[in-house]
């Protein structure tokens, strides 16, 4: 598809030494999500940008902010910057939203530990339905705090030119945090049992 060529072809430009078709992930709404969409928000089909569109996983927030100002540079492209105003659960993210001739396209370009976290919210959501679009339940405080220590680590990675030998302890803190998010996906997969 051209939609995803364009950003491939922005993706190899930014970070040539990646790559993309492991990093690619095809997503499309579900009927269920399409619905429930419609009634929770006050949209229209016509107007739902992410019925059809594909994600990027990308290593870290430098990998993200090289891709999005590659991306940046095709005006084609509308970008939604989520990891400043995160949702109420503290979704973060970049959406980039394509208006293609059979209508719109987003991608989501995540970081690793954005995609982990957002892989974590729709693991409680199969407990506690609509808690990834802000129902109050349990889950809340721990999506919202593991999403202010991502932010405080994605911070620490930009302040901290590649050639600083503090890289490595910044590397370590995402390993930390990754591990924290499966080691807790795993105690809940064990306590519901």
């Amino acid at each position: 598809d051209a939609t995803v060529e364009v950003v491939r072809h922005a993706y190899d430009a930014a970070i040539p030494i990646a790559n993309f078709d492991q990093r690619l992930a095809r997503r499309e709404k579900r009927v269920g999500s399409i619905i429930a969409k419609l009634i929770r928000e006050t949209t229209k089909l016509s107007q739902m940008q992410d019925v059809v569109g594909f994600r990027i996983t990308v290593e870290n927030i430098v990998e993200q902010e090289t891709l999005l100002s590659s991306v940046a540079v095709n005006s084609s492209w509308r970008v939604i910057d989520r990891r400043r105003e995160p949702s109420k659960t503290g979704y973060r993210a970049i959406h980039l939203v394509h208006r293609h001739t059979a209508g719109p396209v987003e991608a989501q370009v995540r970081t690793r530990m954005q995609h982990e976290w957002a892989q974590l919210s729709e693991f409680f959501d199969e407990f506690e339905p609509g808690v990834k679009y802000g129902r109050e339940s349990q889950a809340l405080p721990i999506l919202r705090t593991l999403s202010d220590r991502i932010r405080d680590v994605e911070e620490l990675q930009l302040e901290t030119p590649g050639d600083d030998p503090k890289l490595i302890q910044v590397s370590r803190l995402q390993d930390g945090m990754l591990a924290a998010i499966t080691e807790l996906r795993k105690e809940i997969e064990e306590a519901v049992k």
